[in-house]
């Protein structure tokens, strides 16, 4: 099976790159700017939209897991514009494209979607964003209903 993971230079990237190569999957490993130590690297700017369509549409991947994000909380307080187009849009992008070529996408989220200021939640809890990096990601989620 072949896999496209975006954020694959990341903690949890490396992790699930690592295992899915010992598991003998072709490894597309996407990566702006550290390159990664396992998979296929392949470079991948999620600020592109023509890159990120022709990316996919190069490597045909059965599955993408989508990992990376511009996550510098309070660089997305300063650079809104630049965190909408990361988080939410190239998410956006990442997903229609992923339908295109009959690609099962796994997207995760961070829980910044939600406040921190009643305790631990659950998945299925009401969100509340109380800064941009969290409304740029719940904004991602919300392009996949």
């Amino acid at each position: 099976m072949k896999f496209l993971v975006t954020g694959s230079a990341g903690l949890i990237g490396s992790q699930i790159v690592k295992d899915l190569v010992q598991q003998n999957h072709t490894v597309y490993s996407c990566y702006h700017d550290k390159k990664p130590l396992q998979g296929i690297p392949t470079p991948l700017d999620l600020s592109d939209e023509h890159q990120i369509i022709q990316t996919l549409h190069e490597t045909k991947p059965d599955r993408i897991i989508h990992l990376a994000a511009m996550t510098g909380v309070d660089l997305c307080e300063t650079e809104k514009e630049l965190a909408t187009i990361i988080n939410t849009k190239a998410t956006e992008t990442l997903a229609k494209q992923a339908a295109k070529i009959n690609a099962f996408f796994l997207y995760v989220s961070t829980d910044y979607v939600f406040d921190v200021i009643s305790g631990m939640k659950k998945e299925d809890d009401t969100t509340n964003p109380l800064g941009f990096y969290g409304k740029s990601k719940l904004a991602g989620e919300l392009t996949l209903n």
